[in-house]
């Protein structure tokens, strides 16, 4: 992976490159949050496929950057600034418009049947089931293996998202306190535990 700019480079493992990444970030003016220093700490545990395959990551991927024809086949993505080769579970992030807050950190309100109250989040929730049910058909047809659809949920999906929010400096991140900084730690607490069961 890499050169990278500003990350440097190149890396031949996903350990490498997160533990670039920390260090890169530990230095950011204005924040007050551990983060780096929390992803710094587990960077080991956070890929499955350490010593790969990389894929192409691209950083702003969503609907406004695919072009479509008449019959909505994909004619183009655009918008490759700051593309690069990385990590199997960064290629896996949801697009722009599907991401949402890990659940430990930002509970969803749920009714006693256990159905989301608020219409938006609701929305947004089925449809990220919607698009990992597609990736999910496109990996059966085309018979894809490590499946990437395999990295879009659960807890590294949430630190790659804790990443990009990041980032993109998001204040409740760069600053954070309180229950947040409890589910950044419950996170990375059950990133480290998973890792050590699969050593096992």
């Amino acid at each position: 992976m890499g050169p990278i700019p500003s990350l440097g480079g190149p890396y031949s493992t996903a350990t490498e490159y997160y533990r670039a990444w920390a260090r890169h970030n530990k230095s950011r003016p204005s924040a007050t949050s551990n983060f780096p220093w929390q992803i710094e700490k587990v960077a080991e545990s956070i890929s499955k496929h350490d010593d790969g395959p990389f894929h192409l990551i691209h950083p702003d991927f969503g609907h406004h950057n695919v072009i479509v024809d008449d019959e909505f086949n994909i004619s183009f993505v655009i918008d490759w600034e700051h593309a690069f080769v990385g990590p199997a579970e960064m290629a896996a992030r949801f697009p722009v418009r599907n991401q949402i807050y890990p659940e430990v950190i930002f509970a969803l309100e749920k009714d006693a049947t256990g159905r989301i109250i608020h219409d938006g989040w609701r929305a947004c929730v089925e449809s990220r089931e919607q698009y990992v049910k597609a990736i999910i058909a496109e990996e059966d047809q085309r018979y894809i293996f490590p499946r990437m659809s395999a990295e879009m949920l659960g807890i590294r999906s949430d630190i790659v998202y804790l990443i990009r929010a990041w980032e993109e400096r998001k204040p409740w991140l760069t600053n954070y306190k309180g229950r947040i900084e409890d589910g950044v730690k419950a996170i990375v607490t059950a990133l480290r535990e998973e890792h050590s069961r699969r050593k096992i």
